[in-house]
C-alpha cells in the first residue's frame, strides 16, 4: 500500500526522514500512530487492521475475544517448514494529549521517534508494524508458513493472550514476541501470577481514649515483580511493625482501620492507620522513635525520606481485642518479598510474593496478595502456602482460578532461542544477553492456552519512557529489530 493511502501529510513528510531501506516498516508504524487504540477501546483499530490485512492478501482469522491471526503461505518449496508466529499486542497505554481523532503527534529527535506530549505506542506498535511490513514484502525473502498474532488489551492484564483460542487456532511451532524494550536482550522466561484474597471478618466496639491517625508517606514503591528484590519497603508492613512493637512495650491501644496500596502490581508506598489509645503522648513518641529507627535501617534504599505524620482524630469504633490481635498478626505473617532466586539465570528472581493491597471496610479486613513464579510447580506451592497460612490464622481466603496466569518456564536451549541468538551474531557480530523477567509476558499466557510445546523468545528495540509522555523508540534499534526478525524467519525456514 502506498504511504499516501495510510498517512496524513505530516506523517508522510516524517517518513522521508527515516531510513530509506526501512520505509515499509516505518510506514506501517506511522500508520499505527494515526489509529486510536487505547486498551478496552480497540474495535475501530481491529477493523482497520483487518482491512489492511485483506488489502495485502493475508488470510484473516479471529477468536472469540477478538484477537486477530493473520497468515501467509510459504515461499515455493518451503511448504513443509513448521509454521512460525510473530506476535505483539495492539493496545497502548494512552497518556497525554492526542488530537480529536486520538492520533499521535510524532517527531524525530536525536535519532528517536517521540512525541513529548503523549505516549506514541511504540509499545507495542513496533511489533504490529513489523508484521504488516513482513506481509507486504513477503515475495522479497524466503520463508516458511508464517502466522502473525495481534493480541488485545495486554496493558490491562494480558487479557487477549490470557483468553486466546486454544488449538487448532494457532498452528505455529515457535513464536517471536516483539514486546521487549531493551535492544540486545532476549527473554526466555517470564513469571506467572496469582491473586490471593484474605478476607478476615472483624467485629467493632467502642473504646475509650484518644483517636490518632498515622499517615506514612514517601516510600519508594515500585513494581511487585521487577523490583521485589530491591529491598524497597512495604508501607503496610512498616506500620504493622510499629504497632506490634508499641503493643510489645505495653502501651495500650486498639486498632480501628488500616489501609495501604491500590494496585496488585505495585509495592505499597503509603499507609494510613487509625487507633484509639489512653496514652496518646507515649504512643506518639514511641511511634516516631520506631519510625526513625526503620528510616535509619533503610536509608540506602528509601532515599525519598519516608515521613510519618500523627494527628488527633475523632474517636472511631475499634476492632474488638481478639480481632485487633488477629489483624496485626495476619499482616505480620503474610510474606512479602523474594522467596527464591532463579537457579539457572543469575540475578533473576524465580518466586516472590507481594502484600499489595490492605483495607478495613465495614466488617472485613481485606488483603490482596500477588504472588509470582517463573516455574509452574512453584505456582501450585504458592497457592497451597497461602491457603495454609489462612487456615492457621482462621481467615477465609479466595484464590480465583480465572485470575491465575501461567508462567513461561525457562527453556534456555529451545531451538528458536538458538536460532535467534545465532541470527543476532550473524548480523551484529555479538551475542545477546539471554535472561528472564520476573513479570508477566504474553508468551506464558499463550503457552497456557493449550500450546505448552510452543517455543518462544521475546526481544525488541530500545524504548524509553514507555507508558508516559516521554516514550521514545530509537530508530537504529527499531531497524535492527526488524532485520533480526527477518533473519530469524529465513533461518527458521532452513530447519
Amino acid at each position: 500500500m502506498e504511504a499516501s493511502a495510510l498517512l496524513r501529510a505530516p506523517k508522510q513528510e516524517l517518513l522521508k526522514q527515516l531510513p530509506v531501506d526501512h520505509q515499509a516498516f516505518f510506514k506501517w508504524f506511522l500508520a499505527l500512530t494515526e489509529v486510536h487504540r487505547p486498551s478496552f477501546q480497540l474495535e475501530g483499530a481491529r477493523k482497520t487492521c483487518i482491512e489492511w490485512a485483506h488489502k495485502l492478501g493475508a488470510t484473516v482469522a479471529e477468536d472469540e475475544i477478538g484477537n486477530i491471526l493473520l497468515s501467509i503461505p510459504a515461499s515455493a518449496g518451503l511448504e513443509n517448514v513448521k509454521p512460525l508466529c510473530i506476535q505483539g499486542h495492539l493496545d497502548i497505554v494512552s497518556v497525554g494529549k492526542f488530537d480529536e481523532q486520538g492520533q499521535v503527534f510524532l517527531k524525530l529527535e536525536d535519532g528517536k521517534l517521540t512525541s513529548g506530549i503523549s505516549t506514541i505506542g511504540a509499545d507495542d506498535g513496533i511489533a504490529v508494524a513489523a508484521m504488516y511490513a513482513l506481509i507486504e514484502t513477503r515475495d522479497k525473502y524466503q520463508h516458511g508458513p508464517l502466522e502473525f498474532l495481534i493480541t488485545l488489551d495486554e496493558e490491562v492484564g494480558l487479557i487477549g493472550a490470557g483468553k486466546l483460542a486454544g488449538p487448532p487456532f494457532l498452528k505455529s511451532r515457535a513464536l517471536l514476541n516483539l514486546d521487549s524494550e531493551e535492544w540486545g536482550t532476549f527473554y526466555t522466561s517470564c513469571a506467572g501470577g496469582l491473586s490471593a484474597y484474605y478476607e478476615l471478618p472483624i467485629k467493632k466496639e467502642k473504646v475509650e481514649g484518644t483517636g490518632l491517625k498515622l499517615h506514612l508517606t514517601n516510600l519508594m514503591g515500585g513494581h511487585t515483580g521487577l523490583l521485589i528484590d530491591s529491598g524497597r519497603s512495604n508501607s503496610v508492613k512498616w506500620i504493622d511493625r510499629i504497632l506490634l512493637e508499641i503493643q510489645a512495650q505495653g502501651i495500650p491501644f486498639r486498632l480501628a482501620t488500616i489501609e495501604g496500596g491500590d494496585k496488585h502490581n505495585a509495592i505499597p508506598s503509603e499507609c494510613i492507620a487509625t487507633v484509639v489509645t489512653s496514652e496518646p503522648e507515649k504512643f506518639e513518641a514511641l511511634a516516631k522513635k520506631l519510625h526513625d529507627e526503620i528510616v535509619k535501617e533503610s536509608k540506602a534504599i528509601e532515599v525519598k525520606g519516608p515521613k510519618l505524620a500523627i494527628e488527633k482524630v475523632d474517636v472511631p469504633l475499634c476492632l474488638c481485642e481478639c480481632c485487633h490481635n488477629k489483624v496485626l498478626d495476619l499482616l505480620s505473617s503474610i510474606y512479602h518479598g523474594v522467596w527464591e532466586m532463579h537457579p539457572e539465570i543469575k540475578g533473576i528472581v524465580r518466586t516472590s510474593q507481594s502484600m499489595s493491597i490492605t483495607r478495613t471496610k465495614d466488617d472485613v479486613l481485606y488483603v490482596q496478595v500477588y504472588a509470582r513464579s517463573n516455574e509452574a510447580t512453584r505456582m501450585y506451592w504458592l497457592v497451597n502456602q497461602n491457603k495454609s497460612l489462612a487456615r492457621a490464622v482462621g481467615c477465609p481466603i479466595r484464590i480465583p482460578e480465572e485470575e491465575i496466569q501461567g508462567p513461561w518456564p525457562a527453556a534456555l536451549k529451545a531451538r528458536i532461542t538458538e536460532i535467534a541468538k545465532e541470527s543476532y551474531h550473524k548480523l551484529y557480530n555479538a551475542y545477546p544477553e539471554i535472561t528472564a523477567i520476573h513479570a508477566g509476558l504474553e508468551c506464558g499466557c499463550i503457552q497456557n492456552r493449550g500450546y505448552p510445546d510452543l517455543e518462544c523468545v521475546s526481544y525488541g528495540p530500545t524504548i524509553h519512557g514507555a507508558h508516559s509522555v516521554e516514550e521514545s523508540v530509537t530508530v537504529e534499534t527499531a531497524c535492527k529489530c526488524f532485520n533480526l526478525t527477518l533473519e530469524i524467519i529465513k533461518a527458521w525456514a532452513q530447519e
